[in-house]
């Protein structure tokens, strides 16, 4: 026993004490709370603080992949839901230090379900996106807690501040500013989640200098693991390393990461052979588009390949992993991409790229925020090449890249300002071709994937031949 452990005395000075009811009840809820302390020390010793309960056994990674594709975001069922929290319940011992009923309230949520990402998702299981895997150490951490608890209260007021976001707000700063003033609670990798969920919530309320702040912040504890010889693990590395980019993506905040720090795999080399082809109507497209980017659209295209191949068949977990890994060096080459251009033109193609390389796993981040904001700035690059840009000896491109605008895009203003586009009075050809059966035999010459986009989306081209602006 600690010398520090505090231990609970009862006096008794006769025989008669020893009946006396209240003495007998205090006696046991001491011991009770005593037992409940110890085994959760002895818990969060042996990694046993985290272990999930399902009605059968263990899900194996690849059923987790198939159950991931299927259960919707907003519809979690408890069982679900403990198991990404990897715990039978969400405060077994009482000891988290936060409000527990109320963070419970908060996790069934519909608005809770995308609330951490690209960190965690508490809306799929999946292994490497789930709470319990990123945060090993678990909610008893104050800092962690008030982080995580903070974001799910932001999610649910739409992420508007109340007096509530505010204290939640308070307490995760202090908490994180007592860690960062001692080095050794520094180097603990649970001080990185802390900040990566700050970020989150920074670059979704746009405040700017605080982002910049965080970002910095990460860099510098990223160096103190490298000296201290910390390592972070694969789930962990792989939220910053997303955090990074969709921090850059929504705020316009330049990298601080590149490829090298993601947890990849080793690659087959004949994982992808042969199956890197430019599409047909990206090479009638050639003089407008750089080659960087043709040669993104091949990979790509075996992306989708490969994606085919994989959900016709049971996929090992090496594949799923291989996957993972390609699809994120996508995304990192079209961001540098983006970076780098100021052309209209190439930015909506390489957006529209995204989007398709972001769809790659379709249940994972179903209605998310980023495919939110990549199609919302497609429309204004396409509405902005149109001032200096003509269109008309490209219209399939065009046609592509508003069929892929309409796919992603949630919210109705966005869907009608892609509408809107084709009553452009130097936009009659592709209105034509939106309006006609041709549309589907011109996206098949692009990225394209009628069964993803079908399901995703229905079919939206008679939504747009029925629709009137």
């Amino acid at each position: 026993m600690s010398p520090s452990e505090k231990l609970t005395f009862i006096s008794i000075s006769t025989p008669a004490t020893l009946k006396d009811r209240s003495i007998q009840q205090h006696a046991r809820t001491a011991a009770i709370l005593h037992a409940k302390k110890t085994t959760r020390q002895r818990a969060c010793i042996t990694g046993d603080n985290f272990r999930g309960e399902t009605s059968g056994s263990m899900l194996t990674k690849v059923t987790k992949h198939k159950i991931a594709r299927t259960v919707q975001a907003t519809n979690v069922s408890s069982q679900c839901l403990l198991f990404t929290l990897g715990a039978s319940s969400i405060d077994p011992f009482e000891s988290i230090p936060v409000n527990a009923a109320r963070l419970t309230k908060l996790l069934y949520l519909p608005s809770s379900a995308l609330a951490g990402e690209p960190i965690f998702n508490l809306g799929q299981i999946i292994s490497y996106v789930s709470l319990k895997d990123v945060f090993g150490a678990g909610l008893c951490d104050a800092a962690l807690a008030s982080a995580f608890s903070l974001t799910l209260t932001l999610a649910a007021n739409q992420w508007h501040f109340d007096r509530e976001s505010l204290e939640l707000e308070n307490t995760a700063v202090q908490h994180l500013n007592h860690r960062l003033a001692c080095s050794d609670l520094s180097a603990e990798s649970t001080t990185i989640g802390v900040v990566i969920l700050l970020l989150g919530i920074e670059y979704r309320l746009k405040r700017h200098t605080r982002i910049e702040c965080h970002l910095k912040g990460i860099q510098g504890l990223l160096d103190l693991y490298h000296r201290k010889g910390v390592v972070l693990s694969d789930a962990l590395r792989r939220a910053v390393f997303w955090q990074d980019m969709f921090c850059a993506l929504v705020a316009g905040t330049s990298r601080i990461l590149d490829f090298e720090f993601y947890p990849s795999k080793s690659m087959d080399s004949e994982w992808n052979q042969g199956q890197e082809i430019i599409p047909a109507g990206f090479v009638a497209c050639q003089d407008i588009l750089a080659e960087d980017i043709l040669g993104l659209t091949a990979k790509v295209h075996a992306l989708y390949v490969i994606r085919a191949k994989m959900f016709t068949s049971c996929p090992t977990s090496r594949v799923i992993d291989q996957a993972d890994t390609f699809q994120a060096s996508l995304e990192s080459q079209a961001q540098k991409l983006l970076a780098n251009t100021s052309d209209p033109v190439e930015i909506s193609c390489i957006l529209a790229i995204f989007l398709c390389i972001y769809g790659f796993w379709d249940g994972v981040w179903n209605a998310s925020l980023l495919p939110r904001v990549i199609s919302h700035r497609l429309l204004e690059e396409l509405q902005r090449s149109a001032i200096n840009f003509d269109w008309s000896s490209y219209s399939d491109l065009f046609t592509w890249m508003i069929s892929i605008g309409l796919v992603f895009s949630v919210d109705e203003p966005i869907r009608q300002g892609f509408l809107r586009i084709q009553y452009n009075r130097q936009f009659e050809p592709i209105r034509e071709i939106l309006h006609s059966n041709e549309q589907q035999s011109i996206l098949n010459n692009f990225i394209w994937s009628d069964v993803f986009y079908n399901k995703k989306n229905g079919s939206f081209w008679q939504h747009i031949k029925s629709s009137s602006i």
